[in-house]
């Protein structure tokens, strides 16, 4: 690596720095670790720049930004909640889960293996060609990824509904299948973890997904089950959870056989 290639990736890390500086959101002041981060994944060429907040939620800030001509989203798990990822609750999507055998339980490595758990489980989704977003980069507590949507995230399912029920009922249910085909349950399914884009449904928030060697993978799958039936079911869709559940188990059994 040259000196001006070394000068162009510090430029690039100071301007992603600044960036994220100027974004206020209810998380507060970025940690410099955090900082440092964002700037590292800028200088290797994952992020130009970072436009703005999309969505705060109680763990995590997504920023939409640019990679070249590419939209992107920027997930930033706040290393300030460390207290919410060490919950009973939140552990038990984590612990169980073969890939993370040994894990630590200090508030900062969790934050950063549930950040990998999310690259990981979206890798898996895009494998299996599920329509989710597609994973870039991970480092520390910082996810890259594709962005759902144009100018502005596309809206929520429970936000905007759907012009055809039924079919994007089928299609969402389709997509359960195709994880579950890879060994994946996504463990938190709702009408607030999927996004309307052209018509169509895209799965998102794969942080709580776990393979189904998991204890609970099946208990997690028919609860994503009941929340998506529940949903559909007050837009006139007939729908059976327990019917629901054994279409999309026989999914693994016809890749099995």
């Amino acid at each position: 690596m040259d000196v001006f290639d070394l000068e162009r990736r510090s430029r690039r890390s100071e301007t992603i720095r600044k960036d994220l500086q100027m974004q206020k959101t209810e998380g507060g002041v970025f940690s410099s670790g955090t900082l440092n981060t964002v700037g590292k994944l800028g200088s290797e060429g994952h992020i130009d720049r970072i436009m703005g907040p999309v969505a705060t939620g109680k763990e995590a800030d997504v920023f939409r930004g640019v990679k070249g001509k590419e939209r992107i989203a920027i997930k930033i798990f706040r290393l300030a909640s460390a207290s919410y990822f060490r919950n009973p609750t939140v552990l038990g999507y984590i612990v169980g889960d073969e890939r993370f055998k040994k894990m630590k339980q200090n508030p900062r490595d969790l934050i950063m293996l549930w950040a990998m758990k999310e690259f990981r489980n979206l890798k898996k989704a895009e494998e299996a060609g599920v329509r989710a977003p597609r994973p870039i980069a991970i480092e520390h507590n910082v996810l890259v990824m594709s962005f759902i949507g144009d100018d502005d995230a596309a809206p929520r399912l429970m936000d905007c509904g759907a012009e055809d029920p039924e079919k994007t009922f089928k299609e969402i249910t389709l997509q359960m299948g195709k994880m579950y085909k890879a060994g994946l349950v996504h463990a938190d399914l709702s009408e607030y973890n999927i996004l309307m884009w052209k018509g169509k449904p895209y799965l998102i928030d794969f942080g709580q997904g776990v393979l189904l060697s998991h204890p609970k993978a099946s208990e997690f799958l028919e609860r994503d089950v009941k929340n998506i039936c529940a949903y559909f079911k007050r837009r006139g869709v007939e729908c059976d959870p327990e019917a629901v559940v054994k279409k999309i188990m026989a999914c693994k059994r016809a890749k099995d056989g």
